[in-house]
């Protein structure tokens, strides 16, 4: 997705949450998936407190900036990728919605996205 929507004016940024991960399992992780975005380790709390991320994976689409305010109602997407687990435990062989897809192509085309909120399975973050 990155190389689709990056030429579109779409940055990806992967944070990670600061449950006991070191830089080198960060860094492992980067290379073993291939990524290629910008990542960091949420070591404060701070993105997870500022976009209220309960969950990880969790994707969260903003119309940009960098302010200390961050006012939820205007997120463009929140919530899953897609739903190739429509549960914890459960895995479809492929997904069969895409639902940040989907969002990007209409931000990307001056549409509002028609599903704005999904909700994230994975793993729950402690407060």
């Amino acid at each position: 997705m990155r190389a689709r929507y990056s030429p579109l004016g779409i940055d990806f940024i992967g944070v990670y949450p600061e449950v006991p991960l070191s830089t080198q399992e960060v860094a492992d992780h980067v290379r073993d998936f291939a990524i290629t975005y910008p990542t960091v380790i949420d070591s404060d709390r701070s993105l997870r407190k500022r976009f209220g991320v309960r969950f990880v994976p969790e994707v969260i689409v903003t119309a940009g900036g960098h302010g200390a305010a961050v006012d939820q109602s205007a997120f463009l997407y929140r919530g899953r990728i897609d739903d190739q687990y429509p549960e914890r435990g459960s895995r479809r062989p492929s997904a069969t919605e895409h639902d940040l897809e989907n969002a990007l192509q209409a931000i990307t085309t001056g549409r509002v996205p028609n599903v704005r909120v999904t909700t994230p399975v994975g793993c729950v973050l402690e407060p």
